[in-house]
């Protein structure tokens, strides 16, 4: 099973380990639904089509298409930046490398393209197939922003709050190798993926206010029932 306690003990490890240096947070942003989930098992090759997104010091900005590598891993690579990982989006570590001396100051990850969704830890087991997630932590000294935005809700129902389609990392001060010369920069992270059923689509107005409306409804009266 896939939320093993070991894998739990591993993530709230990293989260212990930088929760001085680490900010989450989330809001809805906008809507976006699909038919269900494939199950609450994600691997490095399961993504293809996501965009990550870069932005660097200088103003640049560079955006890659996840696709697979070896097996169970996957990567998306720009010029001069790439990030990888490999095996259980749930365990097992991601890796955000940067060859060059301009610093990246952010990274956006859309899963929408590759039928991906970010599954948070709470509230558990939250939307139907995601079972328990894992919110973005790193054990690296640098101060980072995790924010998650554009909830995803599974169809007919309304979002439960735990998932979202788009992660954007903020680096503070950049990460940035120290020379041409110098070995690459490296960020090392994790955050707990899933995969949609169908494609995602965003869910125009006004009826993304309505779910929204009685998602929060049914949050209020979970939370009532656990008093």
């Amino acid at each position: 099973m896939k939320k093993t306690l070991l894998a739990v003990a591993l993530a709230t490890g990293l989260v212990s380990a930088a929760q001085a240096a680490v900010t989450v947070s989330a809001s809805n942003g906008v809507l976006q639904t699909t038919s269900g989930l494939t199950g609450f098992t994600t691997l490095g090759d399961n993504m293809d089509g996501m965009q990550i997104t870069a932005t660097f010091a200088s103003g640049a900005v560079q955006t890659a298409t996840w696709a697979d590598g070896a097996s169970t891993c996957g990567q998306a690579s720009g010029t001069g930046w790439n990030v990888a990982m490999c095996g259980d989006t749930f365990s097992q570590p991601w890796t955000l490398t940067n060859l060059l001396t301009d610093a990246i100051n952010s990274v956006r990850f859309d899963g929408k393209p590759g039928r991906t969704v970010w599954d948070r830890s709470a509230p558990a087991p939250g939307t139907p197939g995601s079972a328990n997630g894992g919110d973005f932590a790193s054990a690296s000294s640098l101060t980072l922003g995790a924010a998650y935005t554009d909830i995803l809700g599974v169809t007919p129902n309304a979002p439960v709050g735990d998932v979202y389609t788009v992660l954007n990392l903020t680096i503070q001060g950049g990460l940035a190798a120290a020379s041409s010369t110098a070995p690459p920069a490296t960020l090392v992270f994790t955050m707990d993926a899933d995969n949609a059923t169908t494609d995602i689509v965003t869910v125009p107005e006004p009826a993304s206010v309505l779910l929204l409306g009685l998602g929060l409804v049914a949050a209020a009266g979970g939370r009532r029932r656990k008093v």
